[in-house]
């Protein structure tokens, strides 16, 4: 039997991989979301709903370990946006989030609800918003 002798390279330099190749996905996803929501802040109506919708496909369906931190944010940037269409996502998210995880129910998620009660002058979002309470705390309960 003939065995033949292996053949060991020893150039490393073409098995050097760039650093952000090495990163967990889950610090790519975040790198990502939060250039989404820096990037929402600035945006005009339009966009800033089709890159907060991107955030929400990050948080919830790729990687929900993003919520302690994305979460707060979005409700300290977007709560009293002056866009009503942006509000109205933002009481939609939290409720998608809570029915989605329902262990992850922070203390400002209802104050958004009870922010909007108080301040919201459109009755859509108004009408929204209490349907939306009532679905997270039935979530909750």
């Amino acid at each position: 039997m003939d065995i033949a002798p292996m053949m060991v390279d020893d150039d490393d330099e073409d098995d050097i991989l760039p650093a952000a190749s090495l990163a967990p996905a889950t610090t790519l996803l975040r790198e990502q979301a939060l250039g989404l929501l820096s990037d929402a802040q600035t945006a005009e109506r339009k966009d800033k709903e089709i890159l907060l919708k991107q955030v929400q496909e990050l948080v919830l369906h790729r990687d929900p370990a993003l919520l302690d931190e994305v979460v707060p944010l979005l409700i300290s940037e977007f709560q009293a946006d002056p866009f009503p269409s942006i509000r109205k996502f933002l009481i939609e998210f939290l409720e998608e989030v809570v029915k989605s995880h329902p262990s992850f129910c922070q203390p400002g998620m209802v104050d958004v609800y009870g922010f909007a009660l108080i301040q919201e002058e459109s009755p859509a979002i108004l009408k929204r918003v209490l349907i939306a309470a009532t679905n997270v705390h039935r979530s909750v309960l």
